[in-house]
């Protein structure tokens, strides 16, 4: 039902996306190579495509956080702070959830 396999992003590019996708390469449930297989296909067409899109892998990381590895929780402030102000991310700051529970009080 959803075409997630499409490595032309160029109408995306062409009208100002911008796209951070992080994976986590100890989860279970969704492998880590099909995402970088997909980035490293988006690439082969677009050769600038950390102009509009970047990819990071977060070691340790489940899926969707959990895990014994840090994860970028505040991945949505770096792609505001790229759309913006034009401040691409060349790392995304990560924190466990151990940090986090401890920042809480938990």
């Amino acid at each position: 039902m959803i075409g997630t396999d499409d490595p032309d992003l160029s109408e995306f590019h062409d009208a100002g996306g911008k796209m951070i996708t992080w994976h986590g390469i100890a989860d279970p449930l969704v492998f880590v190579n099909g995402t970088l297989e997909y980035y490293e296909r988006v690439e082969e067409l677009n050769p600038n495509v950390r102009d509009s899109y970047r990819y990071f892998e977060a070691q340790g990381v489940w899926h969707c956080g959990e895990g014994e590895g840090a994860f970028p929780h505040h991945s949505l402030d770096a792609l505001v702070r790229w759309m913006e102000h034009g401040q691409a991310p060349d790392v995304l700051a990560a924190e466990t959830l151990q940090t986090m529970m401890g920042m809480r009080g938990g």
